[in-house]
């Protein structure tokens, strides 16, 4: 009986784990068969990829700009803490510039 629970169990995590790689394959594979399939935008595809990239590399460096200023703040260095807040004020705005700019690539590639 106890064998018999455990095969089960772990037939059930090999089917989850098998069907989990085939969704992320199938995926993959859309998406590189739809930037091959028309032509002239396999390109726009990598660049949108790179786009997105550098996006999560900058909300990374937000979030770490963020816990410096808490820590400025914290140890009572005002000062820092301002010349920290107008640099990430305009980190935030080109954030937000590339944000934009990768919706309006993505609209773009549609479209065509």
């Amino acid at each position: 009986m106890r064998r018999a629970l455990i095969a089960a169990a772990a037939a059930a995590i090999a089917f989850t784990s098998a069907t989990t790689v085939r969704a992320q394959q199938t995926a993959r594979h859309r998406a590189v068969t739809w930037c091959r399939n028309h032509d002239g935008r396999q390109l726009d595809c990598r660049e949108i990829r790179n786009d997105t990239k550098e996006i999560r590399a900058d909300k990374r460096e937000i979030a770490l700009d963020r816990r410096e200023i808490r820590r400025d703040i914290r140890h009572g260095d005002f000062k820092e803490a301002r010349q920290d807040m107008r640099e990430l004020r305009g980190d935030r705005r080109d954030l937000a510039r590339d944000r934009r700019d990768r919706r309006q690539d993505v609209r773009d590639l549609r479209r065509h």
